[in-house]
């Protein structure tokens, strides 16, 4: 996990007490907006700069953020935004390279979980990441966001933008492919 010194803070024009507020908060939510982005990314390196680019966002709009009702779950949707954007970059930057035919430029652009075991939790396997990983985006992030963040379904539905309804829909198919894949009943509801 890269360490936070605070020197970012120290260097704005934001007041002593709002630069004290981020900075606590960015201690508290720092380890669960890295486990979703490593769940979404199957990368410890990946998440790492997802969760820092999150925080980023955030400290730039701190002053509407700290009104939010939950800005821990503001974070971490930002997280989820930007690992399904960073995913569908690689995926775009894999085809092109593709179509070009440059065999070797197609090996440098790594996809796949690589380094998912470098930092990977105990609780998280690799390959378990990866299956993850496999789902339609939304159903990882539902999956992801219910399991690893172990938020509500109302709150992933907050969190997608979609209904309560909707998101339950996400699980379920999510669940049943995890199912299938890791051959087990292992997901509960």
């Amino acid at each position: 996990m890269l360490a936070y010194t605070g020197s970012l803070i120290a260097s704005t024009a934001i007041g002593s007490d709002a630069a004290t507020d981020f900075a606590t908060f960015y201690r508290r939510e720092y380890s669960r907006s890295a486990a979703l982005a490593y769940s979404l990314s199957g990368s410890w390196a990946v998440a790492e700069e997802l969760t820092q680019e999150a925080f980023l966002v955030a400290h730039r709009k701190w002053a509407s953020v700290i009104r939010c009702e939950d800005p821990g779950q503001w974070v971490r949707r930002v997280v989820a935004n930007h690992a399904v954007s960073s995913y569908r970059r690689r995926m775009a930057e894999r085809r092109a390279l593709q179509r070009t035919g440059s065999r070797t430029a197609s090996l440098s652009v790594s996809c796949g979980p690589a380094d998912a075991t470098a930092g990977a939790s105990g609780s998280l396997s690799a390959d378990f990441v990866a299956k993850i990983r496999a789902l339609p985006a939304k159903q990882a992030q539902a999956i992801a966001l219910f399991y690893v963040d172990q938020r509500s379904v109302a709150e992933v539905a907050a969190m997608l933008g979609c209904t309560e309804s909707t998101t339950r829909t996400h699980l379920q198919r999510g669940r049943e492919a995890l199912r299938s894949a890791l051959g087990t009943s292992g997901l509960d509801e």
